[in-house]
């Protein structure tokens, strides 16, 4: 069975690699992995604190379970507080029918804070903030212009080349903020993640393929 794919989008030609990876157990559900996306495998409910990996000059980060959601908690600094709140409030909403889900810190800087759960009706919910702000960042904060546009074709292309069809990929990546609110940032792109029957697809774009529609001065400049 197929679980969960990454694609990445490369300079002006849309090219499929890929970085493929199935999450054992059915409770974990299905998600990528990669070397910048390392899927938690730990069960949801396992101990109350467990530490999670972060760059070294990202904040400290140690992951609670509330429910059956692991969230992660920051130590101290400036935006900690913020975000601890931010976390927990979503909390609830990802546990809802009683939804485990697992939790990948896919990057942790001085600058940026972003997050991903899988959980195990096969749905992704991200979040990322910015730093020492606190501020949960939606993607026009970080992208101008016709950005939604250029991401859309390279996902449907990228979608289609998967297996997908193409009704079915112009329908999951079109050009809209809803379609593309499952995004996070790793250390070198921004991905997406599209939901499937089998498992969520993740499209990665290499922030170099984004230049043009950069916000000048913003959290990725």
């Amino acid at each position: 069975m197929r679980c969960g794919s990454k694609w990445v989008a490369g300079g002006s030609a849309l090219r499929g690699l890929a970085v493929a990876a199935a999450v054992g157990a059915a409770a974990a559900g299905c998600g990528t992995v990669s070397h910048d996306n390392p899927a938690f495998t730990g069960a949801p409910n396992a101990p109350a604190t467990t530490p999670t990996t972060a760059a070294a000059t990202g904040p400290t980060i140690t992951q609670v379970t509330v429910g059956s959601v692991a969230i992660p908690q920051l130590a101290g600094g400036q935006g900690a507080p913020a975000v601890n709140a931010a976390v927990r409030a979503l909390a609830s909403g990802l546990g809802a029918g009683g939804r485990s889900c697992n939790l990948t810190t896919t990057r942790s800087d001085a600058a940026l804070v972003s997050f991903r759960w899988l959980c195990s009706d096969r749905s992704v919910a991200t979040a990322t903030f910015s730093l020492p702000s606190g501020k949960r960042l939606a993607l026009s904060d970080l992208l101008r212009g016709g950005y939604l546009q250029y991401m859309a074709s390279t996902a449907q292309a990228q979608l289609t080349a998967g297996g997908t069809d193409a009704a079915s990929a112009s329908r999951l990546a079109a050009p809209t903020a809803a379609a593309f609110s499952r995004w996070g940032l790793s250390r070198s792109a921004l991905q997406v993640s599209f939901p499937l029957p089998s498992g969520p697809v993740t499209v990665a774009y290499p922030v170099a393929t984004l230049a043009p529609y950069l916000v000048p001065g913003g959290p990725l400049r």
